[in-house]
């Protein structure tokens, strides 16, 4: 569902051209606009950090960053991923960052059966239940969460300057059926 209007099938959204994007109100946008920009003053202040992470590109350093995925299943075991998919996601994730000098690194996969979790929409008390309860690691890690997500939505993801007032909240939401080998349509370079 966009807006008012629901479209009777993902091939139906694909079709009109629309695009998913995250909505935040104008007190939000603002907000964060202030805290990034107090972001870049401190990283430009601190000229050493900058000049730090440009060596390590030069040097070819690699950073690693730690994934924690969680995969939410249907009660019936509808939307489970095997070990085969999320390792071909992880290698795509390499490949695009490669060029950054990051490294992905699987630390954890867990299994989740929950009819509300499974269908969580952006924003949704099944999102804020899912996130509180599967969440690892620390604001170095990456926590990503698979399921059938609503909304016609391919996934979203939290703003880096989120976390200081949610940390629970931090991590990437994707539609399960976009991981490698699954629905072929998903499996091309958008211009």
């Amino acid at each position: 569902m966009i807006g008012d209007y629901e479209y009777p099938s993902m091939e139906a959204f694909h079709a009109s051209g629309r695009r998913c994007g995250s909505y935040k109100s104008k007190e939000d946008i603002d907000r964060d606009e202030a805290e990034h920009q107090e972001i870049l003053e401190s990283i430009l202040s601190s000229s050493s950090n900058l000049r730090s992470r440009v060596d390590t590109l030069q040097l070819g350093v690699v950073t690693n960053v730690n994934l924690h995925i969680h995969v939410i299943m249907s009660s019936s075991g509808l939307g489970n991923v095997s070990s085969t998919m999320i390792d071909s996601q992880v290698n795509v994730l390499n490949q695009d960052f490669n060029s950054l000098s990051f490294q992905f690194v699987v630390k954890s996969v867990d299994y989740t059966q929950n009819d509300q979790w499974y269908t969580m929409g952006y924003g949704s008390s099944a999102e804020r239940l899912a996130k509180n309860a599967l969440r690892k690691g620390t604001a170095a890690d990456l926590n990503l969460y698979f399921a059938n997500i609503g909304g016609g939505l391919l996934g979203w993801a939290t703003f880096p300057a989120d976390y200081r007032r949610n940390p629970k909240n931090d991590g990437a939401v994707i539609l399960s059926a976009t991981l490698p080998g699954l629905l072929t349509y998903y499996n091309h370079v958008v211009p």
